[in-house]
């Protein structure tokens, strides 16, 4: 009996088949399961503001980067010239991207359609078993065009490997652009890809070092093309969000490490068969002793350590930077299984996963569907904002999305005489609906850094215990005299040192562009030369009640 089934999946005709309901299942899993986040709402302000000739700034009185993607503001913005709809419109274009990158990883997988047909439906339904993976195929966020990316490198990869040496330099200049591309959408995923790029580099040395730098920097031009213009622009290399959270804080490395380590647990609870695809693409990879995989296994495992040490205590949205390398480790998984038999038994370890997992994006908007007892640093966000009105199910007729209670609160606040309003709804931290429905007029003080270039490098408010600590969100006192500040576009900040230092911040996100006291000042800034100006306020700011 089950040879005979075996023989009857392996026919062309029955794999379209399940090909088909497989890519019909991810379209329904897909819609039920889409949402947009606060977060993304801050990138739409700035996306919004840009529109309206404003200027790529969050509030429009100063040049601030407050996201931390680029390449997606860019696309989101394209398509908004279309439709004033952003709510619908990053729903689109992220279902759009996430099913481009699944096309692609099918491509790849079954060689253009020509054979094991059987693989690309199990990626479909291995893909739909998790729940990083899910979730964030939408959000507002950058994944979904990350997911576009990762396919297109992990195709061009295998390609480049497999192919003789006369066609590796073509390869090889495709894989950097594509590197630089993953870099403009979010930085820190070139981690993923860096092993790689190190093993193309080492393939093609016999063509010489000049050649070698020459096609690199001219394939790596988006990325640095961006980071000048942001060094211009912005002042900054990186974005505002990375002084915030990583560089700025204060807080000791054990806390970030141990923060991230619950962040790997509690995906680990809620998505364990990720971790086992994880598993079966590194078994697979040894057993067939396959090092093209190998080396994008390894950039996942390299990418995992970077959450430990940072990325895990600078979000508490469960998932969020799980979601890109579980996607590949899944496409390695599948790309390295030989046989039929194999995909039938992860079939129905995905549907009993689905049956088991309180948390199956199948059972999302259902009864069955509850997250267990969540960590506020590590809450599965998605839920919440279903529950406050910002998921797709949450639509109605004469309904506008999102129907949310913070961004009725920036709605509120649009009409009103103050111009400078601190924090997000309710004087809580999320700025994101708020600053969008409150409108360009409006200054938000972002309590958390976020998008304040000041505030952005002091350091954070540290708890007398990290258990204090809510993940992502670094307080910062706000000094006397800045909120008149910045009403009043002046600087009357009354501790010395630091109005000093915020009058440096002023000059680079305020002054004229093109100016050569404003260069300097960049230079002399991004150099730490004025860091001394700030450094009487590293042990000054510990409280003991922060939650």
């Amino acid at each position: 009996m089950k040879q005979t089934l075996i023989l009857c999946l392996e026919r062309r005709g029955v794999q379209l088949t399940l090909l088909g309901i497989s890519i019909l299942l991810f379209i329904y899993i897909f819609f039920l399961n889409a949402w947009v986040v606060d977060d993304a709402y801050i990138t739409f302000r700035t996306m919004d503001n840009f529109l309206h000739g404003y200027g790529l700034r969050w509030n429009i009185d100063e040049r601030v980067q407050v996201y931390t993607h680029p390449l997606w503001l860019f696309v989101m913005t394209v398509f908004s010239l279309i439709t004033s709809k952003v709510f619908y419109t990053s729903i689109l274009v992220s279902f759009l991207c996430s099913l481009g990158a699944i096309c692609l990883a099918g491509l790849m997988l079954t060689n253009r359609i020509c054979k094991d047909l059987w693989k690309a439906s199990l990626l479909v339904i291995a893909l739909c078993s998790s729940k990083a993976f899910i979730d964030y195929t939408s959000s507002g966020l950058e994944n979904a065009l990350s997911y576009f990316i990762a396919a297109l490198f992990c195709a061009s990869w295998i390609s480049f490997a497999a192919a003789p040496p006369e066609v590796k330099r073509r390869s090889f200049k495709l894989l950097f652009f594509l590197a630089s591309l993953a870099f403009v959408n979010r930085m820190d995923t070139l981690l993923l890809y860096l092993p790689a790029l190190v093993c193309a580099a080492i393939a093609v040395r016999s063509l010489g070092p000049r050649w070698l730098v020459r096609h690199v920097l001219i394939s790596t031009l988006p990325a640095t093309l961006w980071v000048l213009f942001s060094m211009v622009y912005y002042g900054f290399p990186f974005p505002n969000t990375a002084y915030a959270k990583v560089t700025s804080t204060g807080f000791p490395m054990s806390w970030k490490l141990a923060r991230g380590l619950d962040y790997l647990s509690n995906s680990l609870s809620w998505d364990s068969l990720s971790y086992l695809f994880i598993l079966l693409a590194m078994i697979g990879c040894i057993k067939k002793r396959d090092a093209a995989t190998g080396y994008l296994l390894g950039g996942v495992c390299l990418y995992f350590f970077f959450i430990m040490f940072s990325a895990g205590a600078a979000t508490h949205m469960s998932g969020r930077f799980l979601a890109l390398p579980f996607f590949i480790a899944i496409v390695l998984c599948v790309y390295n299984l030989a046989r039929v038999r194999y995909a039938m038994g992860l079939v129905g370890v995905c549907a009993l996963f689905a049956i088991w997992s309180p948390v199956a994006a199948i059972k999302f908007g259902t009864s069955a569907y509850g997250s267990q007892k969540q960590d506020p640093s590590c809450i599965d966000t998605k839920w919440f904002v279903y529950r406050e009105g910002a998921a797709l199910i949450d639509w109605r007729p004469n309904r506008s999305l999102p129907d949310h209670a913070w961004y009725h609160y920036g709605e509120g606040i649009r009409n009103t005489p103050n111009k400078v309003h601190v924090g997000g709804a309710f004087g809580a931290e999320a700025i994101g609906y708020v600053g969008y429905a409150a409108g360009p007029s409006k200054f938000i003080v972002d309590k958390v850094g976020l998008g304040d270039p000041l505030l952005a490098r002091l350091p954070a408010i540290q708890p007398d215990a990290s258990s204090r600590w809510k993940s992502g969100h670094f307080h910062r006192t706000i000094p006397a005299g800045y909120l008149e500040s910045v009403e009043r576009d002046t600087n009357v900040i009354q501790e010395r040192g630091l109005r000093d230092y915020y009058e440096k911040i002023r000059v680079i996100t305020r002054g004229r562009v093109f100016s050569w006291e404003r260069l300097k000042t960049i230079v002399h800034m991004n150099l730490g030369d004025y860091d001394s100006l700030v450094a009487s306020r590293a042990n000054s700011g510990r409280e003991g009640g922060l939650h």
